[in-house]
């Protein structure tokens, strides 16, 4: 297992429960934190970049719904990545 997929995948559930409930700030600074302490790089499941797509949660495109449903879709994905 991939300890830093599976950890990430935790932390964008957070943050996805975060922006559903309106704690935008709080969302905003755990990502910034994510993207120093995950060092990830390269295609990770259906993403070239990763970043491209947190970049997305984080500028809440498409609303804050919307950036939620992204995060918990990442997440799940990246459970899925770290099992293999």
């Amino acid at each position: 297992m991939n300890k830093d997929l599976a950890n990430f995948s935790t932390d964008l559930r957070r943050v996805s429960y975060w922006i559903y409930e309106g704690k935008i700030d709080l969302a905003k600074r755990f990502l910034r934190l994510a993207k120093g302490k995950y060092k990830l790089t390269g295609r990770i499941g259906p993403y070239p970049d990763i970043w491209q797509e947190i970049e997305k949660i984080n500028n809440l495109e498409g609303g804050n719904y919307r950036s939620s449903d992204r995060a918990a879709t990442i997440s799940s994905i990246l459970l899925n990545e770290s099992l293999k």
